[in-house]
């Protein structure tokens, strides 16, 4: 329609300027002005606005041309209305555009947000479900990078009962380093800030903003050369109205984060809070296991989880394997005359002369009751005999101090037994024999150490 429309009307334009007479000229008139009133239909029915507007100028032309201005002036106030239709239609054109655009503008937001939530969910997803420490800063660190512009992530635990830092992890290019614990209070540290207001704090402009939660005195020396973060979060770390500590997320470039980056980063540690307390609560119930309770040594079960594997590996390489058992002298006696507690007391002793004079590398634990096995890898009946000996003199010259405030001493007995690895005996079997060699030290008249030969 539109080609027939424009075809139309250049014929009709191209038949006007061709003739010059009076006669030829009127003709021509007369055709172009068929001409173009099927053309003006055609674009009436297009809908056009531009073509009705330039037609109907054509049209006003021609009849100006002849003298008849009453039809020269209807067509031009026709061509005068589609021209006014057609800027109102562009202005109309220009607002949708103008909408489209915000909505996509919002749009675009949204597809952020929901994509940011998505991410949200998946870090509280993979955090909850760890159990180890370090695993849950490696997953916090690389996923928290796809949604934060960081540079550095730190993680801090805290004791509220000691006021204590008990151990802190910060994370940068990939690196994870540890920071010792450290007593709170002496507000050196934003994150002491946090732990106090139990509220987050965002810093965009480290060198204008940092100094209003720290005391500037107690700030430590900063190493020259190396660049601080300008913009980060802090966010604290609760479980119920208990602090435990805080996490904070660091960039190097001033102006970083914002508002909701604080709302984001406050959504994951809720879920940190729990994650991290149930990491330490499994640890804790890991330990009563693996350990006595009134010693802190290992306990009779690891002896032979821990001391099998040990002795397995040193007789697949050929290494010297030994045990140590070890039975605190009269006891009983001790317990009759001052009472339970000072023996308890004299055991947690024994046994932290027993954890210090071990070697590296040495396994400690409680057998039962008054009696201690050491386990000593790649080690002969020569070397177990020294271990021995270090410890024994030690008990003999220990002062302990009853409840009563007393001072009491006591003497320890030693088995020492070396396993044939190349007999490939049965672990079981070492604990017997060592065991009956502390039988000998005792039935010889205690305070001493006895092997079998």
């Amino acid at each position: 329609y539109l080609l027939d429309c424009m075809a139309r009307a250049s014929r009709a334009q191209a038949a006007i300027m061709v003739f010059s007479e009076e006669r030829a000229k009127q003709k021509c008139g007369d055709a172009a002005l068929m001409h173009l009133e099927e053309a003006l239909k055609t674009a009436a029915e297009l809908g056009s606005n531009l073509y009705q507007h330039e037609i109907n100028r054509e049209i006003a032309g021609i009849y100006q041309q002849r003298g008849d201005y009453m039809n020269a002036l209807r067509y031009l106030e026709n061509s005068s209305w589609h021209k006014k239709s057609m800027i109102k239609d562009q202005s109309l054109m220009a607002l949708v555009q103008k909408r489209y655009s915000k909505v996509r503008k919002k749009a675009r937001i949204y597809e952020k947000q929901h994509a940011d939530i998505d991410r949200i969910y998946s870090i509280c997803q993979k955090i909850s479900s760890r159990l180890e420490y370090d695993e849950i800063v490696e997953i916090l660190y690389s996923e928290a990078r796809q949604l934060f512009s960081l540079d550095i992530l730190l993680l801090a635990q805290y004791d509220s009962k000691k006021a204590r830092i008990n151990r802190a992890t910060y994370v940068e290019n990939g690196k994870t380093n540890r920071i010792e614990g450290f007593a709170t209070g002496e507000k050196s540290t934003v994150g002491e800030h946090v732990l106090n207001v139990r509220e987050s704090i965002l810093i965009n402009d480290r060198d204008s903003e940092y100094f209003r939660y720290i005391d500037p005195a107690k700030q430590g020396s900063l190493k020259e050369g190396r660049p601080y973060p300008q913009s980060m979060i802090y966010c604290p770390l609760f479980i119920g109205e208990v602090s435990t500590g805080y996490i904070s997320i660091q960039s190097f470039s001033r102006g970083t984060y914002t508002a909701e980056d604080v709302y984001k980063l406050e959504t994951i540690a809720a879920y940190l809070s729990i994650a991290l307390e149930n990491s330490d609560l499994y640890h804790a119930i890991e330990h009563s296991v693996s350990h006595d309770f009134l010693t802190g040594l290992s306990s009779r079960r690891e002896i032979f989880v821990k001391g099998k594997k040990r002795y397995f590996e040193c007789v697949t390489s050929g290494s010297p394997f030994s045990l140590v058992m070890i039975d605190i002298d009269y006891l009983k006696k001790i317990n009759d005359a001052y009472g339970h507690r000072t023996g308890d007391r004299l055991l947690t002793e024994a046994s932290d002369i027993i954890r210090l004079h071990s070697r590296a590398g040495d396994i400690s634990a409680r057998y039962g009751g008054e009696e201690f096995v050491l386990i000593l890898p790649e080690t002969d009946i020569e070397g177990a005999r020294k271990v021995a000996e270090r410890i024994r003199e030690q008990f003999e010259n220990h002062v302990f101090c009853s409840e009563c405030g007393q001072d009491i001493k006591f003497t320890g007995s030693f088995g020492v037994y070396q396993y044939d690895t190349f007999k490939n005996e049965e672990f079981e079997h070492g604990l017997m024999a060592v065991d009956e060699a502390l039988y000998q030290a005792k039935k010889s008249g205690r305070n001493r150490i006895s092997h079998l030969e």
